[in-house]
């Protein structure tokens, strides 16, 4: 195969959305859906080989054990486990092209032996703290306002060796990372009668792991507008928003990897459905503007679905 993702992008797993249930206890499980298409030889390289970015594919699953807890009335914790399913593969052409192709060290050219190759176990676990900052609402009720600032880390429990003869991109395909990361992270939520307003953003701050390889410092921004539905017991939260993520670029041993990193803004529709102490959630998310730095793999669309439980 030539070439493998080297987009990263992806905020941790810890989604961070709209979630009316923010003051409860809740435990729940949410599934991230990515798929991406290319690679990160360059155009010109897949052309002279009769191929083009259509014949390389990925596909990135997450399953992700989500538990938010309130300690104290104004300290909320979130802790988020992944399990990572990281696959990629290349058309019958392009594995035809491989065998007679050698692999470069600068990562022109990248060949692969098998049609898909599947990287999956534990990922890095993030736990998250925020502290309610303040919370008000006029007399009538009809208007609130709340935000909530705080820190956490990612601890690198994941899978991330890579062999010494192997591509630096590979690293992107392993569960976890191998370096402990801080988070920094504020949500405002606002509310006028029956529509809400949610903004996030989160930045990350990424550490070298013990093969000498650091992942780029991210920043993602969130906003989304829901508009709150009763139908008898359950509570409908149809929502839209937009969605942006940016990554430095990452660094191997003693250079930084120019094609790695960039920006990318997706447009989000989702519902999110509460019935008594049960909450369905479900968001597409669709990126309209890409700037990456290079020749990378591209996102074509993000699904999330989730289940969660309030204790109480």
């Amino acid at each position: 195969m030539c070439g493998s993702s080297s987009y990263a992008c992806d905020f941790c797993n810890c989604y961070l959305g709209l979630n009316p249930h923010y003051k409860k206890n809740t435990i729940g499980l949410r599934y991230h859906y990515m798929p991406y298409e290319g690679t990160q030889t360059s155009p010109l390289v897949l052309e002279s080989m009769g191929l083009s970015k259509k014949d390389f594919w990925e596909a990135r699953k997450d399953i992700e054990l989500h538990v938010q807890w309130y300690p104290v009335q104004r300290l909320q914790l979130i802790v988020s486990v992944p399990y990572v399913i990281n696959t990629e593969g290349s058309s019958a052409k392009a594995q035809s092209i491989a065998e007679s192709t050698h692999t470069h060290a600068d990562g022109t050219v990248h060949v692969h032996s098998s049609d898909t190759e599947t990287n999956e176990g534990i990922g890095d676990p993030i736990m998250l703290a925020h502290y309610q900052i303040f919370n008000h609402a006029n007399d009538s009720g009809k208007y609130s306002q709340r935000l909530l600032a705080g820190a956490g880390i990612k601890m690198p429990f994941g899978k991330y060796r890579i062999e010494e003869d192997d591509e630096a991109h590979e690293r992107n395909h392993k569960p976890g990372t191998g370096s402990w990361d801080i988070l920094l992270s504020a949500v405002y939520l606002g509310k006028l009668n029956k529509t809400g307003l949610n903004v996030n953003v989160t930045y990350l701050i990424a550490s070298t792991n013990n093969q000498d390889f650091k992942f780029g410092n991210k920043l993602n921004m969130n906003l989304t507008v829901y508009k709150e539905w009763q139908l008898k017991q359950i509570r409908l939260f149809p929502n839209l928003g937009l969605y942006y993520e940016q990554s430095a670029k990452q660094w191997n041993k003693s250079y930084y990897m120019h094609n790695s990193g960039g920006n990318v803004t997706y447009t989000h529709a989702g519902l999110d459905v509460y019935y008594k102490k049960l909450s369905l959630n479900a968001a597409f998310q669709l990126p309209v503007s890409k700037n990456l730095n290079g020749d990378q793999a591209e996102i074509k669309y993000r699904i999330i679905t989730g289940i969660s439980y309030a204790i109480n």
